[in-house]
């Protein structure tokens, strides 16, 4: 029996401390993103990149290499046109694995960077610091319904993947999103969440990855932003999240809604990082 995807679930491992400032401006509008691509890196053994998810306040010694390394990756990403902007983190729950987001104007614009004649050094670079053959990295592009931007300025972000089946009827779409609707307005009212986003994945890298079920893909991501774990864990308490897990189980059942498999866990925390900001 399919098990009921899960949203809003929790761990207890602790994400890094931000500096009140970070909290701040994380409460701050900024222009919503059209496409986020998302890719999550298996860390090769032996390197960090903790230096580079450190605020500008926290004092940092002399950048390794392979921070070095990432920092020039970033900044190929900055020049590229219909950037928008660029933030990262270590997962929670497993700190080998990385996350990198990319805002971008449209879909158009990563190709057109995928296309040019630098990315091949690009990935080169790439390929120095994460393994590619331990676990071949995942990819989305996520067009939101609404601004992810408050969830993804939190403390600490969780984040969730969901997959529907290869050839779901015409009307998944608006059955999936009044389903949730009624999840992302409680999650924030009553489970205090700093904001919460859903988005439709466009476009996965590679196509066909294990973190779904055969059959299916991976078609929704979800953005809940906290203080802290130990508030998601508070919602998880209230009779509001007992309805969200039951509204998710009559999704898997009427729209066979899974949830995909990343690196063993249906979900994960991430405390990302902002340049400049």
């Amino acid at each position: 029996m399919m098990n009921a995807p899960v949203l809003t679930n929790s761990l207890s491992a602790k994400p890094q401390t931000r500096s009140c400032r970070a909290q701040v401006s994380a409460k701050m509008s900024l222009t919503p993103p059209i496409i986020t691509q998302s890719s999550i890196f298996q860390m090769r053994e032996g390197i960090s990149l903790a230096d580079a998810t450190k605020s500008s306040d926290t004092p940092k010694l002399s950048p390794s290499p392979a921070v070095k390394t990432f920092e020039g990756l970033c900044e190929t990403i900055k020049t590229q046109k219909g950037f928008i902007r660029q933030y990262w983190g270590q997962q929670v729950e497993d700190p080998t694995l990385f996350v990198w987001c990319i805002d971008w104007e449209s879909s158009d614009h990563h190709e057109a960077f995928a296309n040019s004649e630098g990315y091949n050094t690009y990935t080169t670079a790439l390929e120095r610091i994460f393994d590619f053959i331990k676990a071949a990295p995942l990819t989305t592009f996520t067009k939101w319904s609404s601004d992810p931007t408050p969830a993804l300025k939190a403390p600490v972000t969780e984040i969730a993947f969901l997959t529907l089946p290869d050839s779901s009827p015409e009307d998944t779409k608006r059955v999936t999103e009044e389903a949730l609707g009624p999840i992302l307005s409680d999650v924030q009212k009553i489970g205090k969440a700093w904001g919460a986003a859903l988005g439709w994945v466009s476009k996965t890298t590679p196509a066909i990855h294990e973190a779904a079920p055969e059959g299916h893909h991976i078609a929704l991501h979800g953005v809940f932003g906290y203080a802290s774990i130990e508030d998601h864990m508070k919602w998880r308490e209230t009779q509001e999240h007992t309805q969200a897990v039951e509204t998710m189980e009559e999704l898997a059942t009427r729209v066979h809604l899974d949830s995909a498999d990343i690196h063993g866990a249906d979900m994960f925390h991430v405390a990302f990082y902002y340049p400049n900001s």
